[in-house]
C-alpha cells in the first residue's frame, strides 16, 4: 500500500536561501511520525508544504500515490492542520466556530461532532462563551477540536502541545494514539524528546534544513533519543534545541 503523503528530495529556498533540502518523507495510515529540530531547521515550512500550503523550490509530494493536483482543495478537506495560527474567529464561541467550519469541510453532521469534540476536550461548558476569553491552554484545546472535526485521514500537527496544562497534555497524547488506532497518519512537530517517544511509532530528527537521524520509538529508548538528539544537533552546528 503506498503511502497516504509522500515528500521525495523535498527543499525550498527564501530569498535564494535553502531552508529546506533534500528531505524524504512518508506518512503511513496508523503511524505517527514525529519531527524533532530546534528552531529555525525547517520544521514548520515542512508542516506547510505537507499541507499544501507552500509549493517546494524542490523535490515532490504525492497522496495516496498521485501528484498532487493544480487545485489542491480537495486534497486539503482530508488533512487537520495545526499550525501556529490560531485560526479561529476570537468573538465567535466555540459552537460558532465549529458550526463555521464544519460548513467550510461539509460535514454531514455538525452539531453532534461538535459536542462529541467540545466534550472529549473539556470546553462543553464555554461552547457559548467568546473565544476571546479564553485562556492559551483553552484556545489550544479548540483548534485541536477543529482539526479533528471533519474526521481526516491526515493530522499535521506542529507543535500541539503548546500552551496545554498537564491534564491537557496527557488529554492529547491519548487523542493521537486514538486516532493512529483509528488509521490515521500523523505527522507532530515537537521539541520535546519524550513527548515524541511517547506519541509517535518513528520520527526523524530536522537540523539545519536536512534530515540528520531517522528512528523507530520501539526500537531505541527516551535515554538513547535524547542522546542521539544531542548528537544530531551538535553534528549540525545547532547549539541548542
Amino acid at each position: 500500500m503506498a503511502p497516504l503523503l509522500l515528500a521525495e528530495g523535498v527543499g525550498k529556498d527564501f530569498d535564494e536561501r535553502p531552508v529546506l533540502d533534500g528531505v524524504d518523507l512518508a506518512l503511513e495510515s496508523g503511524r505517527t511520525v514525529a519531527v524533532l529540530g530546534p528552531n529555525g531547521s525547517g520544521k514548520t515550512t515542512l508542516a506547510h508544504i505537507l499541507a499544501l500550503l507552500l509549493r517546494p523550490t524542490r523535490g515532490h509530494v504525492s497522496f495516496e500515490g498521485r501528484a498532487v493536483p493544480r487545485d489542491p482543495s480537495v486534497v486539503r478537506r482530508r488533512i487537520g492542520f495545526v499550525s501556529h495560527q490560531p485560526g479561529l474567529y476570537l468573538d465567535f464561541s466555540p459552537l460558532e466556530n465549529l458550526a463555521f467550519f464544519g460548513r467550510l469541510y461539509r460535514v454531514a453532521d455538525v452539531a453532534s461532532r461538535s459536542k462529541e469534540l467540545l466534550e472529549r476536550f473539556g470546553l462543553w461548558r464555554f461552547r457559548e462563551e467568546p473565544v476571546r476569553i479564553f485562556s492559551r491552554g483553552m484556545t489550544q484545546r479548540l483548534i485541536l477540536a477543529r482539526a479533528l472535526l471533519h474526521d481526516p485521514a491526515l493530522l499535521l500537527f506542529d507543535e500541539p502541545f503548546t500552551g496545554l496544562d498537564t491534564p491537557g497534555e496527557r488529554l492529547l497524547l491519548e487523542t493521537l494514539d486514538l486516532e493512529r488506532r483509528a488509521g490515521k497518519a500523523i505527522f507532530l512537530i515537537t521539541h520535546d524528546v519524550r513527548i515524541a517517544h511517547a506519541a509517535a511509532t518513528e520520527g526523524i530528527v530536522l537540523a539545519a534544513s536536512r534530515v540528520r537521524r531517522r528512528f523507530k520509538t520501539d526500537e531505541i529508548g527516551v535515554d538513547t533519543l535524547e542522546a542521539m538528539y544531542r548528537d544530531a544537533l551538535q553534528e549540525a552546528g545547532c547549539a541548542t534545541a
